[in-house]
């Protein structure tokens, strides 16, 4: 796709004075979103003019294309507004893979560096803020996050998490009457010292962790004597009452007789006591 500027002149960007005189001509190659699923470079020529004002420090000066090209760009505006939102959205390596369509072909360290040139908000009145600590390198260096309460977004990074740089921070943002904090002792002086009027709110993910590791390393250490005393009362209960086995004959507790078998001989069946002393009775008479 190729594109052209067609105005006779163009406004020096130092000095503000408008210039005719063009001095030369260059074609840039922007990136510009997809179409059709294929890549979009646009071939833009770019005019450079002198500048007639004996007062610029500028000799020369190139036309700016707005919302086509910006200075020293390789993509157009609405490309760059794209991936700036896939990258927010979904970070290097995800939305490399899904820039692919909608942009063009990029690397994730393209995308970290269109996030980190973007302008820092500016912090609006904060009624609530919240402090927690994370590891920079785990075991060696700790720093401190401050986050929005009711937006649930991070406001600052703290480089550690000592009392006093917790304090100078509330100091330097004042207003916030609410401050949810972890139970770490700097958080709380910093509270104190930065903001004394405001109400600290103590998490209780901590305490809930340590109540778990207190009672599994309480069972762990007893489990011996738990496990003998599920011995001692499976030993200790009480074995059937006489009662259950007074006044059944002794013959009573006889095999129950098998079925026959149709397919072969019928088996024997089993006698009881009192079948065998009729025998013997016949037998004897």
């Amino acid at each position: 796709m190729q594109a052209s500027v067609l105005a006779p002149d163009a406004a020096c960007p130092s000095c503000g004075g408008t210039s005719g005189r063009v001095h030369s001509r260059y074609d840039r190659y922007p990136s510009a979103p997809a179409i059709g699923g294929q890549e979009t470079v646009i071939r833009l020529q770019v005019r450079r003019f002198f500048c007639g004002s004996e007062e610029c420090s500028k000799q020369t000066f190139a036309e700016q294309v707005v919302r086509l090209a910006s200075p020293h760009a390789r993509r157009t505006p609405l490309q760059r507004g794209v991936l700036e939102k896939i990258a927010f959205a979904l970070g290097s390596r995800p939305g490399r893979r899904l820039a692919r369509r909608p942009a063009a072909e990029v690397a994730r360290m393209t995308l970290l560096r269109l996030v980190r040139a973007l302008p820092i908000p500016e912090l609006g009145a904060l009624s609530a803020v919240g402090a927690d600590g994370f590891a920079f390198r785990r075991g060696r260096n700790y720093g401190g996050t401050v986050v929005d309460m009711h937006t649930h977004r991070p406001v600052d990074v703290l480089p550690d998490r000592l009392g006093d740089t917790f304090a100078g921070w509330l100091r330097a943002h004042p207003g916030p009457g609410a401050i949810c904090r972890e139970r770490a002792g700097g958080y709380a002086e910093g509270a104190r010292l930065g903001a004394l009027e405001a109400i600290q709110v103590a998490g209780l993910r901590h305490p809930r962790c340590n109540l778990t590791d207190a009672v599994d390393e309480a069972v762990r250490a007893h489990r011996k004597r738990l496990r003998d005393q599920l011995v001692a009362e499976a030993v200790a209960q009480s074995a059937p009452s006489a009662s259950v086995t007074e006044g059944r004959p002794a013959g009573s507790f006889t095999r129950q007789p098998t079925a026959p078998n149709r397919n072969g001989p019928t088996p024997q069946q089993p006698r009881t006591l009192s079948q065998n002393q009729e025998k013997l009775t016949t037998e004897t008479t």
